[in-house]
């Protein structure tokens, strides 16, 4: 029987990449707590899972994780930094909407923000 695929099958170094990005968030947002003495919390966990989510779409629409890219690694680091800028833009209206922008403390949102553009830069220099 034939095997019929709907979208074609990912590349393992696309997941890799995914997976990378979404690690670099998470341990980041975790370290910037950490940082600033403050504890894990559902809001936390929740911010963690919302960024994750945010910059992997943005960055799907960005062309970030295409496979036939030809970027040069300047390319590629002003693409990741502008899908981390408006990740962070998307992020900073859901939490004003919802109120939640109270809910972490200035200093963990500013390392959090520095920490992981730098991070996700860097990653894509290597």
């Amino acid at each position: 029987m034939n095997s019929f695929r709907i979208s074609q099958p990912q590349q393992l170094g696309g997941l890799l990449e995914r997976l990378g990005d979404g690690a670099t968030i998470g341990l980041a947002l975790l370290a910037s707590q950490w940082l600033v003495d403050q504890h894990l919390s559902h809001s936390l966990l929740l911010a963690i899972a919302l960024a994750i989510a945010t910059f992997l779409i943005i960055g799907e629409l960005a062309g970030l994780y295409r496979a036939d890219r030809a970027r040069t690694a300047n390319d590629d680091f002003t693409l990741v930094v502008a899908t981390w800028l408006m990740t962070l833009l998307a992020l900073g209206a859901v939490a004003f909407f919802t109120k939640q922008s109270d809910a972490f403390s200035r200093g963990t949102v500013l390392s959090w923000m520095l920490l992981t553009g730098s991070t996700l830069g860097l990653q894509r220099m290597l």
